[in-house]
């Protein structure tokens, strides 16, 4: 077996086919038109490939056996063709030499049609280069598992993308529209553009009027590239994953995330108007829907107990957060819509928060309007799931935006099934969407480390949590304990568990990282009435983590901030 590296460069990457690369063993310029097929071709990588020498020399009856002798001197021992881009380049091209090559000439050679240079002298080593050759394409993308408006960066690497210029562009498939066209970078997400590669940060709000709408999102999907000269380049290979999409919005040269915060409790409480009150389960879809954001990301998302009338127009900004239905709306346009309203306030606090928003469902479609929170419930043919929409509302409430996953509850559409859609199947369960939970922390972790001293006038907001359980997110029946974990958020040393129960139970306290895995735990039979318990997270990184204290089939889950 004789292994040889290539320059992807010059050759086509990822060589699998026997018409791409032949080799023969006869004397090197004596017959050199003679080549036979690489019939075993073992590739070990995208530019390192094997040759078996025995596959193919029993072919070739001069050699009188199944071995080459070689001797002690470089001496050449085979001669491989492999095809590449017609460059125009003219005869006895000579490239640029590197360590281990003696010496190496191209000689021009038609093959079939393709217009192909081979080795006419390689003595040892690999490795072979020249510019390129006109080749255009993209060889790998870094990381392909990102988050979309937090900053996290991508670098495309490959050959031929030219200067960006003014028509150079990146395109990621668009979550507006469940992946189904492709939008393109504005210029401020490129951070470096050359020849042989592009660095941007994915951002989830793109604003381009050439090719996306205002707003559009970023999505999951394949990447192409088009360079200022217009030509196409596709990855049809390479999978870009945004797992979850933090609500940009462009600030000056900047687009900043947007930070939910309060104009003065800590917490969004939500009012209804009185058509969407009276109206039979709709106000209990919408405390489930609450509910499940609390106690999955504490989000400190209220619903008030009082309605107030509003006239039937869009959502305006007047520091009270609205849920009401909407007449006379583009239909079906739209089922719901949610709009936020914020603040940046730029010099030192170059921080954008929102402090309201208003949840919207389209009046027209209230015959069809299912509203019902049991899990056992099937969803009729025609009818829309009133809980699942407000899910997926209050997400956008939350500063999250679509995402090109279709079992994600930030899914860009709804539509009524066709057929009665089991109750399996309904998106009622927030903890199916672990992305958009992961997201909702994001959001809250981030708002609660807004600079104070940089931004006196922001009222943080406080966390949300209380009384959930670790599977089901609706609240129990309460055995009447006080969950308290102080302080929190934390920065060093210990923090107090404290609770207070009405009878003497069997306890455990366990910690969580988001990631499920558990740091701390601790059992004790018959703990007494009131408890409290220091544990140190000195040791802990800075983030979120979940303090569950079970008793009996009660569960009840606290969250820790670290700064």
């Amino acid at each position: 077996m004789i292994r040889f590296q290539y320059d992807t460069n010059v050759f086509i990457p990822r060589i699998s086919n026997t018409n791409k690369i032949e080799a023969t063993y006869q004397p090197l310029l004596s017959a050199p038109n003679t080549y036979f097929p690489v019939i075993n071709l073992n590739v070990y990588s995208d530019n390192i490939v094997g040759i078996n020498i025995s596959s193919f020399q029993s072919s070739i009856p001069s050699f009188g056996g199944p071995y080459a002798t070689l001797t002690t001197t470089p001496t050449p021992a085979l001669h491989i063709k492999m095809e590449i881009e017609d460059c125009n380049l003219p005869d006895s091209v000579i490239p640029r030499t590197d360590i281990g090559i003696n010496a190496s000439r191209y000689t021009l050679n038609a093959m079939s049609d393709v217009t192909t240079f081979h080795y006419s002298d390689e003595l040892s080593g690999s490795g072979v280069k020249f510019n390129g050759c006109g080749l255009k394409y993209i060889s790998s993308i870094s990381p392909t598992v990102v988050r979309a408006g937090v900053g996290d960066i991508v670098t495309i690497t490959g050959l031929g993308f030219g200067v960006q210029g003014d028509s150079g562009n990146v395109f990621l498939k668009n979550a507006d529209n469940g992946g189904a066209g492709f939008l393109h970078l504005d210029s401020i997400d490129y951070l470096d553009w050359t020849d042989t590669q592009i660095i941007f940060t994915v951002p989830s709000y793109v604003d381009s009027a050439q090719y996306n709408a205002a707003g559009a999102t970023a999505g999951s999907g394949l990447v192409k590239i088009r360079t200022d000269s217009g030509y196409v380049i596709n990855d049809s290979m390479t999978y870009l994953k945004i797992e979850y999409s933090i609500k940009n919005e462009l600030e000056g040269p900047y687009k900043i995330e947007v930070h939910l915060t309060s104009k003065d409790t800590g917490d969004f409480v939500f009012h209804t108007d009185s058509s969407f009150y009276n109206r039979s389960g709709w106000v209990g879809c919408l405390s489930a829907a609450i509910k499940q954001w609390r106690c999955l990301t504490t989000v400190n998302f209220k619903l008030a107990t009082d309605t107030i009338n509003t006239a039937d127009t869009m959502g305006r900004s007047n520091d009270t957060c609205l849920v009401k239905v909407v007449y006379n709306t583009p239909f079906p346009t739209w089922i719901a819509r949610t709009e936020q309203f914020g603040t940046y306030f730029g010099g030192a606090c170059t921080t954008l928060v929102t402090t309201e928003a208003d949840l919207l469902v389209n009046g027209n479609l209230l015959p069809t309007i299912f509203a019902d929170t049991n899990l056992t419930s099937d969803v009729q043919p025609g009818m829309i799931d009133l809980y699942s929409i407000l899910l997926h509302e209050l997400g956008h409430a939350h500063s999250l935006k679509h995402v090109n996953d279709s079992n994600d509850i930030m899914w860009h559409q709804y539509r009524p099934p066709a057929l009665v859609l089991p109750a399996s199947q309904r998106k009622i369960q927030l903890a199916d969407s672990p992305a958009a939970v992961d997201g909702g922390n994001y959001v809250i972790t981030s708002a609660l480390l807004i600079n104070s001293t940089l931004c006196p006038s922001i009222h943080k907001m406080t966390i949300g949590a209380e009384n959930c359980t670790w599977i089901s997110v609706p609240e129990m029946d309460n055995p009447n304990i006080n969950l308290n974990v102080f302080p929190n958020p934390v920065s060093f040393g210990e923090i107090n568990i404290s609770y207070q129960l009405e009878n003497k139970s069997n306890v455990t306290i366990s910690m969580f990282d988001l990631t499920e895995r558990e740091i701390y735990y601790e059992q004790a039979i018959q703990f007494p009435n009131v408890y409290t318990k220091k544990i140190d997270i000195e040791h802990l990184p800075n983030g979120c983590y979940l303090i569950r204290v079970a008793i009996g089939q009660y569960q009840f889950v606290s969250k820790l901030i670290k700064l």
